[in-house]
């Protein structure tokens, strides 16, 4: 059956242009079109689409506030196309932070339609295959500890996640403090993203998040987010663990590349490693934290009730690599207990309670 795809676009043309260009594939179909958010909210209630095409700019109520309330309500796979999004940065995060499965710029020129309608197609293929889940919003941001002197970090946090990844690694660092481990995160974002989203996270977390920059040393109480179009890896000094970062090349399919990132902690932080790998497409990551695994590391995949794209924790779990599966809710206090052991890894992976 077609996808059943809603558009909400306060532009006419644009609600014409989309239905038309829609209108091309039997694998899509437009069920219906919304000038403003208070009517997309009623088709959505009433028609039950699959994917919604949004518009950021709207009179009213604005597309961000309108995607908040929906992923908090009802999810469902939202791909942005807004002006508003070209040349600004912030903006395209917010909406992903918000929920949104892509953001992609409005057409300006006819000339580019040729080109335009097959993406826009597949990502709407795409997204329908995703499964977001609900999101609530913080309110207002927590006590700033970041003023505080950092200590090397003695054990580490490592996270990999790709579609869907950016509020689900949100949601597991939230309750972090200062005197939590390092968190080393790579995140498939592109390059100009991940700036703003460590900027963001920095700004409502009680941990200090930034992105990683080379050479430096892993501290308690500090996130690093991997630069986008780089690779992660760690590396030891005497003073502690090191960032080595090093750029993509045309030939890598993955940007950061998780595997990389867990394979480093394997050989340089053993035991003393938590993997995590989280929603996403494809497999990467997979090999890596069987690495990290075979090293006596706890490794853990996001379950498919709450990943949004059960692809990267479903080839994790085929290898045998995560030793457990657990929802987003529950990985908080398995990261609670990683911390607060002083038994060696081998030990807790192997207690009654903490088996599959």
């Amino acid at each position: 059956m077609a996808i059943r795809v809603l558009i909400i676009d306060d532009a006419a043309s644009m609600r014409e242009l989309y239905t038309r260009i829609l209108g091309q594939s039997e694998e899509v179909a437009v069920i219906g079109t919304a000038a403003d958010a208070i009517q997309g909210r009623e088709m959505v209630l009433r028609l039950q689409p699959e994917v919604i095409l949004l518009d950021l700019e709207m009179p009213q109520v604005d597309g961000i506030t309108f995607l908040k309330q929906l992923m908090r309500y009802q999810p469902i796979p939202t791909l942005i196309i807004s002006a508003a999004t070209t040349g600004n940065d912030a903006k395209a995060f917010e909406a992903l932070r918000a929920g949104a499965i892509d953001v992609i710029p409005k057409l300006q020129a006819a000339d580019k339609l040729i080109d335009f309608a097959p993406m826009l197609i597949q990502k709407i293929i795409d997204a329908s295959k995703t499964r977001p889940r609900r999101i609530e919003f913080a309110t207002s941001a927590m006590e700033d500890l970041h003023a505080l002197e950092p200590k090397p970090s003695k054990l580490v946090i490592a996270v990999g996640a790709s579609t869907g990844g950016t509020s689900a690694v949100e949601y597991i660092i939230t309750h972090l403090n200062r005197n939590m481990p390092a968190v080393i995160i790579a995140i498939h974002l592109p390059a100009r993203f991940t700036a703003q989203f460590a900027k963001r996270l920095d700004s409502v977390l009680p941990i200090k998040v930034k992105e990683a920059e080379q050479n430096e040393l892993l501290c308690e109480g500090v996130a690093y987010i991997t630069p986008g179009a780089q690779h992660i890896r760690l590396s030891k000094s005497r003073r502690g663990f090191i960032v080595k970062l090093t750029e993509r090349t045309e030939e890598d399919h993955y940007s950061p590349d998780i595997d990389c990132l867990f394979e480093s902690v394997a050989r340089y932080v053993g035991e003393r490693a938590l993997g995590i790998i989280l929603t996403g497409m494809g497999d990467n990551g997979a090999r890596g934290l069987l690495k990290m695994r075979e090293a006596g590391a706890m490794t853990i995949a996001e379950d498919e009730s709450t990943a949004v794209v059960f692809g990267m924790p479903k080839a994790a779990k085929a290898i045998g690599a995560a030793w457990r599966v657990l929802p987003l809710h529950n990985m908080r206090s398995a990261i609670i207990d990683f911390c607060s052991l002083n038994q060696p890894a081998e030990d807790w992976m192997n207690s009654p309670e903490n088996q599959n």
